[in-house]
């Protein structure tokens, strides 16, 4: 184990002492694989590897030193060799830039000073991240433990099967769906608000969700029985679709349009009723979610919506309640890849 000293130096580190360097890296491990196992303590959102170093940074102090913590001294899949997780001493730009020099290279270092660092945003409230531009595929790999871990588990079967159905586009939802619970439950981890320890009655809306549920099957998968979920569209009221309205008694597929459904009525109502947060999830989604976040759901209970728009102002929301904007590479849908993550704790809290 490493030192507790080692931990308390990254915890009280600013924005340079995120960044973790783990060795030895054997050359036949897939980099997502090495991703997978990181992104246990948090989400990472910049990585190189170089040799058999990776060198890690995460999205905050507390996830980096949460990894120096659990993952020091432990294996990596498919390997029998200890592996070590430290704090990278130096700038972080030192690893994340180094390539070989060439006769040009002052030039472009003079030009790299001068970009900035972080997105741009258009709330001054709201955090920005740097972007994980890299694809690694980590979002299917987590599909595919999904699946694996779901074998000797018969009540999951009717929700994996809604993921693991033939479709177009198939890479490209998965990822999707992945990225918009990750962005969740970083949020979760990051301000331990403790959402998924099944102490607290969540309610989950998922407008614009398709023909199948299929963002909300991917949350449901990896929440608590506490949880209870609305997949809102109206492509769900087809014959096809509502052989799916079984697939969990805490999924409820609705088959209506979101601006056409009374939260007073049930099922809404009684979930609402005993509710302690309302997440929101909109991938790509196209329904109002403008009026929806400011005027159909309680203005007294704690809210958090993650939005993943895809054109036009879809999926941006007019408020102050942006907290955190950044790009996922993981999206296999380039210029549609922007995370937003808004969050209202309600007047009476």
């Amino acid at each position: 184990m490493t030192s507790l000293a080692s931990i308390q130096q990254l915890q009280a580190n600013s924005e340079s002492k995120r960044t973790v360097v783990v060795k030895p890296i054997p050359k036949h491990l897939y980099s997502s694989v090495i991703l997978s196992f990181l992104e246990q303590a948090g989400q990472i959102t910049e990585f190189k590897r170089i040799k058999k170093k990776l060198y890690a940074h995460y999205s905050t102090p507390t996830t980096a030193a949460l990894a120096i913590q659990t993952l020091h001294g432990t294996t990596l899949p498919g390997t029998s060799i200890p592996v070590s997780v430290q704090l990278y001493q130096h700038q972080y730009a030192e690893w994340r830039h180094e390539k070989k020099e060439t006769k040009r290279e002052p030039e472009r270092k003079m030009k790299k000073k001068s970009a900035p660092v972080t997105l741009a945003t258009t709330a001054t409230t709201a955090t920005t991240t740097p972007p994980r531009t890299t694809f690694t595929g980590r979002y299917l790999l987590q599909l595919l433990k999904i699946v694996a871990s779901s074998i000797k588990a018969p009540n999951l079967h009717p929700l994996v099967k809604i993921l693991t159905m033939k479709r177009k586009n198939h890479v490209k939802e998965t990822c999707e769906s992945f990225a918009a619970t990750r962005a969740l439950f970083d949020f979760d981890q990051r301000h331990r608000l403790n959402l998924r320890n099944g102490q607290k009655n969540i309610v989950a809306f998922v407008p614009g969700d398709g023909c199948r549920p299929y963002t909300a099957s991917t949350l449901m998968l990896q929440v608590p029985n506490t949880w209870t979920i609305f997949s809102i569209d109206p492509a769900l009221a087809t014959n096809k679709a509502s052989a799916l309205t079984g697939a969990h008694p805490r999924l409820h597929c609705i088959g209506k349009m979101l601006e056409s459904i009374s939260l007073d009525d049930p099922p809404f109502s009684h979930a609402l009723q005993h509710a302690d947060v309302i997440v929101v999830l909109a991938v790509h989604s196209h329904a109002p979610l403008q009026a929806f976040w400011s005027s159909q759901l309680p203005s007294n209970v704690h809210k958090i919506a993650v939005s993943i728009p895809c054109c036009g102002d879809y999926g941006w929301l007019k408020t102050n309640d942006l907290q955190y904007q950044y790009i996922d590479g993981e999206i296999d849908s380039p210029g549609a890849n922007t995370v937003l993550v808004y969050e209202n704790i309600g007047r009476d809290k």
